[in-house]
């Protein structure tokens, strides 16, 4: 039985679910492969490194101003060697994670994993391939390039010269989509269909509000001007697993639906798929995974947060005319409010989002993997 071991780390969700949904693609494709997704400092033990991470992460999203002042350090050489240095216990015990479990290939999705697998290649500790996945997607900080790897993988083809610049061979890029998980493989939606499962109205506007899978963000505030407009749209909040936010925002829903306005709020689901399906505009932060299953299903976004890591990103959506971003709660409600009186605008961003020809990269990447696995030419 071949093995591939996947390492990332589950700060957020946006470095796993690639993770996942590539394992799901590489099961449907060969059963027997073993392939393990880890959270690989907690795995190994290294829980001070793993919670100052993850706690690091958590502080940013909901300091977004200052992240953005400290990214240029954090995307600098300094913060590169300091980072080394606080990796030296994790990546022994990855090494020695590595050695007892035997894996034929290690595939990455975060970057401190990155940089560590690529380390022991450059150490002659590691003889078999490894693939690292860059999540973002247009322009990877410093701390993904790591010329020791055999291959990165990465969306935009706008980003190979960026990466050459920074030290790998043409050789070693891979351009594939996006990977998202299994339920975003078919872009046939039924919106009405969906909408009576879910309890919505079928011909009423739809607006999703997502937060994240740790509910960050201002939603009351964005919210707020709808249903003091008493706006005729049926509005769902997804608040992740933010509690306190659900329970706010669930408050709101008693006293201000109407016959017009409606809000739907809920906690962390498993189903998003459906209520993106559901939904005529999607609205929330910038993340990736977010953003291509929106456009997968061909639904237009409101960015209404974006952190300084993705702007690249943003800024490649903008130009192409499939989002919008407006920063503050009162620039969303009037960007619905003139779609409602105008879908032709609308209307342009749902073509302009079919141009840009989308797809679901899980089963490409995953049938990569499976090559040089099989030692096949890749």
């Amino acid at each position: 039985m071949k093995k591939i071991l996947a390492l990332m780390m589950e700060a957020g969700s946006g470095h796993k679910m690639p993770a996942m949904a590539v394992k799901n693609s590489i099961h449907k494709m060969d059963k027997s492969i073993d392939f393990q997704v880890i959270d690989g400092a907690k795995e190994v033990g290294c829980l001070k490194f793993d919670n100052f991470y993850k706690d690091s992460w958590n502080f940013c999203l909901n300091n977004p101003k200052l992240f953005s002042t400290v990214y240029p350090i954090l995307n600098s050489g300094v913060a590169h060697q300091v980072e080394k240095f606080l990796r030296r216990d994790l990546k022994k015990k990855i090494l020695n994670y590595i050695t007892q479990t035997k894996p034929d290939l290690i595939f990455t999705t975060h970057f401190t994993f990155n940089q560590i697998v690529g380390d022991l290649k450059k150490e002659n500790k590691l003889d078999v391939p490894t693939v690292s996945f860059i999540t973002d997607a247009f322009d990877p900080h410093r701390n993904w390039i790591n010329k020791n790897n055999d291959y990165t993988i990465i969306y935009s083809k706008d980003a190979n010269k960026k990466l050459t610049k920074k030290g790998l061979t043409g050789s070693q890029i891979k351009n594939f989509n996006f990977p998202l998980r299994e339920v975003f493989q078919s872009k046939k939606v039924n919106v009405n269909g969906t909408r009576s499962k879910l309890g919505l109205e079928k011909n009423k506007f739809t607006v999703t509000l997502v937060s994240g899978g740790e509910g960050i963000g201002d939603l009351d505030k964005i919210i707020l001007p709808f249903i003091e407009s008493d706006l005729d749209v049926q509005m769902v909040v997804v608040c992740g697993r933010n509690e306190a936010l659900k329970n706010k925002l669930e408050n709101l829903a008693k006293t201000h639906n109407t016959k017009k306005f409606s809000l739907t709020v809920l906690g962390f689901v498993t189903n998003m798929e459906e209520y993106v399906s559901a939904s005529d505009l999607m609205m929330g932060k910038s993340g990736l995974s977010f953003m291509f299953e929106s456009f997968i299903y061909k639904k237009p976004i409101i960015i209404t947060q974006c952190l300084k890591n993705e702007e690249p990103a943003l800024k490649a959506f903008l130009k192409e005319k499939v989002c919008w971003y407006r920063k503050k709660p009162k620039q969303a409600y009037e960007l619905v409010t003139k779609i409602l009186k105008d879908k032709g605008g609308y209307n342009d961003y749902v073509k302009n989002i079919e141009n840009l020809s989308i797809d679901n990269g899980s089963d490409e990447i995953a049938q990569f993997l499976l090559n040089l696995l099989n030692k096949n030419e890749v």
